[in-house]
């Protein structure tokens, strides 16, 4: 099946790859402009972005900063896919775009729908102690998230797990999932679902401000928040070296029955937390061992 990808990160590079894996022809790859990182701010490019770069420069790219603007829309209409596939891209797509293929536009979604809509389903999951999540793969509306559910293939959160680790694999769940859709697609068996109103939540993207730990929430929810956020943005705090206050991020948290000395601990009124696997603001990530043989740490905010 001839197919047009719109993607952005990690995770929808591992489809991309698993759709060209399994024999489907690329037209054509969009993806996010190239966004400044590190400390010069110097432009990156994308995940999927880097992968055709490396493995497959025969495919075209294109960045627009809309995709959904006039200026695009010639190149659009140009397309000549069967359909259009879309994991994580992070813009919304207009109906001239949605309705353009023959066989429309799906999406690969990181949740069981209709829970957790939205633009962080991974992290906001983990964040609330689900026990269970998945991918669904969707015919895509107008309306985030809400289209027909084609496909869907479940995954246990063991405790502990990060949004990186749980990341990685739902993208190559989504891959085998994905797959067997297209099959169904090219032979007219598919069986669309509609989603119930009555069961939507909602997965509101990461802020800046959602990343900072809460020493008032219990010590279980405050692991849930770690975990959820590492390795990337991370879940952070401040503490006190030697009198100044520091930044501090933590990709690692587990409850503790005490804090013991050379490790370093957070009492809180239900419990002690270890936070095990820290990184202090212009230094390496590393475990709490070592960073208190090198630290002086006082206090935690």
């Amino acid at each position: 099946m001839k197919i047009v990808f719109f993607g952005t990160p990690a995770f929808a590079a591992i489809i991309l790859k698993g759709l060209i894996t399994a024999g489907h022809e690329i037209e054509a790859v969009i993806t996010r402009v190239d966004k400044p990182r590190g400390r010069k701010g110097t432009p990156q490019p994308s995940a999927v972005k880097a992968y055709i770069a490396e493995h497959h420069p025969e495919i075209p790219i294109y960045q627009p900063k809309n995709p959904s603007h006039a200026d695009f829309k010639d190149q659009i209409d140009a397309f000549t896919a069967d359909l259009f596939v879309v994991a994580a891209y992070g813009h919304i797509l207009r109906s001239h775009i949605l309705e353009k293929p023959r066989f429309g536009a799906i999406n690969v979604h990181a949740s069981l729908l209709p829970k957790y809509r939205g633009a962080a389903p991974i992290q906001r999951a983990i964040m609330d102690g689900e026990t269970k999540t998945g991918v669904t793969i969707m015919q895509m509306v107008l309306e985030m998230d809400a289209g027909d559910m084609l496909q869907k293939a479940e995954f246990r959160l063991e405790e502990g797990m990060t949004g990186g680790q749980v990341t990685e694999t739902l993208a190559h769940l989504g891959v085998e999932a994905l797959c067997e859709v297209l099959q169904k697609l090219e032979n007219h068996t598919l069986s669309p679902e509609k989603q119930d109103p009555s069961a939507v939540t909602f997965a509101p993207k990461i802020m800046k401000e959602d990343c900072r730990i809460d020493w008032k929430r219990t010590p279980q929810s405050i692991c849930h928040h770690v975990h959820a956020l590492a390795p990337n943005p991370g879940a952070w705090c401040e503490v006190e070296v030697r009198g100044e206050r520091k930044r501090m991020k933590v990709f690692k948290a587990q409850i503790v029955p005490k804090e013991e000395t050379g490790m370093l601990c957070v009492g809180l009124s239900g419990g002690v937390i270890r936070l095990s696997e820290v990184q202090l603001e212009g230094k390496g990530i590393v475990e709490d061992t070592a960073l208190l043989r090198g630290s002086e740490i006082s206090i935690v905010f």
